[in-house]
């Protein structure tokens, strides 16, 4: 019976805890010193935050976008890869709750999805509808800009961007994303478990991957 309470009491506890995405758990934001950010109103520190749970500082060693040099010097920004709020976002004192968490947009922490890669990476587009445009001001680095590269699951016959003979290109513009093939399939983190490649001689011969 007290197992069953126990087991029951950690349901509750974990249901409560959940965010609107029913991934992870909601958690308090924190400043570089670990304090709360409601407090403070200073910047987020993710080393900090993420790292009350996560080995941030292994994971900041081991990252090969660190290691190019992609984030500004002093952390990597997991939440620029791993939720939908983007580069450096603005947190205001009635987004949050007295414990720290969030109460009006909990974060939605998920695997990089493909529009977290095209904050750098280029245009990334998975919509069918509305005709492929591109803006304006693009990102000098990206690759839209310097070798034209878009991905996207649309025809090229169907986007809105004047490109000579359009209407006999009737294939997408990137055959992965037809194929409903994200980035991070190919393109996954070094140092992420899931992808952990096992030494032949030592793997089982009944595994497969």
């Amino acid at each position: 019976m007290k197992r069953l309470l126990l087991f029951t009491g950690l349901l509750i506890l974990t249901a409560g805890g959940l965010s609107a995405n029913d991934f992870h758990p909601v958690f308090p934001l924190l400043d570089a010193s670990g304090e709360l950010l409601v407090n403070s109103g200073l910047e987020i520190s993710v080393m900090q935050t993420c790292g009350a749970c996560h080995d941030s500082k292994f994971i900041a060693e081991s990252s090969d976008h660190a290691a190019a040099g992609v984030f500004e010097p002093g952390e990597i920004d997991c939440l620029m890869c791993h939720s939908d709020v983007g580069d450096r976002p603005e947190w205001s004192a009635g987004m949050f709750r007295a414990d720290g968490t969030l109460a009006a947009s909990p974060l939605n922490i998920h695997k990089p999805k493909d529009e977290n890669c095209a904050q750098c990476h280029g245009l990334v587009s998975n919509d069918l509808e509305a005709p492929l445009t591109i803006d304006s001001v693009l990102d000098p680095g990206s690759m839209t800009s310097r070798t034209g590269q878009i991905v996207s699951p649309q025809k090229i016959s169907n986007s809105g961007l004047n490109i000579a003979g359009k209407e006999s290109l009737t294939h997408a513009f990137d055959i992965h994303a037809d194929r409903v093939v994200a980035c991070v399939n190919c393109h996954y983190s070094l140092n992420n478990p899931v992808y952990f490649q096992q030494r032949e001689e030592s793997r089982p011969v009944h595994l497969d991957f």
